[in-house]
């Protein structure tokens, strides 16, 4: 789905179904962070809400919800973990 060095945002479930444009994600100086863009089906951190235009931090193994998709950030450990 995505990629920054290092990191991989990889798509768990109904990857076909996330819409362009649902939210954007940004690579900053301290790592990855998830902006919701007013999307119609809301995005989920680790479950919890998260509001739309509000930058929020995403880490190693968090779960992000956008909408009925669920995909895992993952480091190359983790996504070996996946995957094994």
């Amino acid at each position: 789905m995505a990629r920054t060095p290092g990191l991989f945002l990889v798509a768990a479930e109904n990857p076909e179904d996330l819409p362009s444009g649902h939210a954007h994600i940004r690579l900053t100086g301290s790592g990855v962070e998830l902006i919701d863009t007013r999307s119609k089906n809301g995005t989920r951190i680790n479950g919890a809400a998260l509001p739309p235009d509000s930058p929020r931090p995403l880490a190693v193994n968090d779960t992000v919800h956008f909408g009925t998709v669920l995909v895992v950030l993952a480091d190359a450990a983790a996504l070996y973990a996946m995957l094994a």
